[in-house]
């Protein structure tokens, strides 16, 4: 399992639009191939914010980044925030409780 992990540092008054934001895009990330979750954690204190989505294999998160680009684009700018930056990593261990 992959996970693409995206950070926006935005404007914590915010941080209820950008979740209405992440909600509606939900139904994207879901219909790309591969696709197994999406997380998303915030400070609202600070509000820097993280979106992680989960991917099936490296092929499935590799091709849904040019498919979702424009979107984190949309989404950072309902936040306010500077261009996001996203990073791949290996999912090695995953336990939900």
């Amino acid at each position: 399992m992959y996970a693409r992990q995206t950070t926006l540092q935005g404007d914590a008054s915010k941080v209820d639009a950008l979740l209405s934001a992440i909600r509606d895009a939900v139904a994207t990330v879901r219909q790309q191939r591969g696709s197994k979750g999406v997380r998303f954690l915030v400070n609202r204190q600070t509000g820097k914010a993280m979106v992680v989505t989960l991917w099936e294999d490296a092929a499935a998160v590799e091709g849904a980044g040019t498919a979702l680009n424009q979107l984190r684009s949309q989404t950072a700018q309902t936040y306010g925030a500077s261009t996001p930056t996203t990073e791949v990593f290996e999912v090695l261990l995953m336990e939900d409780f």
